[in-house]
């Protein structure tokens, strides 16, 4: 086989991989993401600027709702070798593992606390005595 570079692995593999999962290519996936741009280097009176940072793919939840990114690289790297890179555009772009950790355990501790109101609301209704299916019989008559 010949030597595929990185385009050439993303174009025949990854990109139909996350395809086939359900991706949708024009909505969530963008492809060779540049984020940042480079750091300003000074020295006396010249400066130049470093090089951006870059990602093969980053999906998206919804528009501007990054959820992953996908780090490729050619057949001459080991499997390890785009994840420092990866991790360091994960922290970049908010995805590292301890901010996703950390907007989880956010959401559940609001869904505890929507449980816990409902609970209390539920405790004090009127036909919090009532059999299930007078309950239901009369919920489905106030939506009406």
């Amino acid at each position: 086989m010949p030597k595929l570079s990185e385009r050439d692995i993303c174009s025949k593999f990854i990109t139909p991989v996350l395809v086939s999962a359900g991706w949708n290519l024009q909505t969530q996936i963008r492809e060779e993401v540049s984020f940042t741009k480079g750091r300003i280097i000074m020295r006396g009176n010249l400066h130049s600027q470093g090089k951006g940072s870059r990602t093969d793919y980053v999906q998206y939840y919804r528009a501007n709702q990054p959820i992953a990114l996908i780090e490729a690289k050619d057949q001459t790297y080991s499997l390890s070798a785009g994840t420092l890179h990866g991790l360091n555009c994960a922290e970049t772009l908010d995805l590292s593992p301890l901010a996703i950790q950390h907007r989880i355990v956010t959401k559940v501790d609001q869904l505890m606390a929507l449980c816990n109101r409902l609970k209390a609301v539920l405790a004090t209704a009127p036909w919090q005595q009532a059999t299930p299916a007078e309950t239901l019989i009369q919920s489905g008559l106030e939506v009406t």
